[in-house]
């Protein structure tokens, strides 16, 4: 397959064993709207942050009215959490193997690489930092600029546009679950999936991947 741009998510895709991303959910509501949140993170494979957020705040009955006052400052508290514990040793995570090699190979084609990922930005760059590949990365869409994942793919496909006229149809966009593959035909790209994560390659397959894999270098011999 023919492809301009690769575009990655972060959790289970490059990186995994992520610590800390949970409590600074926990600690975020806590501090901005005074309860004690019971998040099983779990039921929220696939989704973003601001997008669980906003669930999470009305399952626990806060107002319509309350979370438009208070949500954005809740993903500013994130991001301020997560640094702090990145820079306390407080959060880590692990990079996924044959992870260097693939994206090593795909600089050296000339290939654009971004990121779709329900992380918020700088929740994400600090993922990225511990696991060593922050020098990659630079941009994308992240979980900070809607409410699903197909919104940020929206997002980082216009970017694309934008910012190195390639269009949406010349991005492959790899991911883990089949939130991203689905996301990923919404903005009207390629989807690859890895299982990586806790999805088969039969239900990415189903939810409508191109190319599937156990092994993430694996695309490196698909892509052209």
């Amino acid at each position: 397959m023919k492809a301009k741009a690769v575009f990655f998510d972060i959790d289970n895709t490059l990186v995994r064993k992520s610590t800390g991303h949970k409590e600074t959910f926990m600690e975020a509501i806590m501090d901005i709207f005074g309860f004690d949140a019971k998040i099983n993170y779990s039921n929220y494979t696939g989704k973003v942050d601001k997008g669980i957020l906003l669930d999470v705040l009305q399952l626990h009955g806060i107002s319509e009215y309350e979370i438009n006052a208070g949500i954005e400052d809740c993903l500013r508290r994130m991001r301020e959490i997560y640094k702090l514990k990145a820079k306390q040793k407080l959060a880590s995570t692990e990079l996924i193997e044959g992870v260097n090699q693939t994206l090593d190979a795909l600089k050296s084609r000339g290939m654009v690489l971004g990121l779709i990922t329900g992380n918020v930005k700088v929740i994400a760059f600090e993922k990225l930092k511990l696991a060593g590949i922050i020098d990659v990365f630079s941009w994308g869409g992240f979980g900070d600029e809607g409410v699903n994942r197909s919104e940020v793919a929206l997002k980082a496909m216009n970017r694309l546009k934008e910012k190195h006229n390639i269009l949406a149809s010349e991005a492959v966009v790899v991911g883990d679950t089949p939130t991203d593959i689905i996301a990923a035909k919404n903005a009207g790209s390629h989807a690859f999936g890895v299982s990586t994560g806790h999805f088969s390659n039969k239900e990415l397959q189903d939810a409508g991947a191109e190319f599937v894999t156990s092994n993430i270098h694996d695309i490196v011999k698909v892509l052209k």
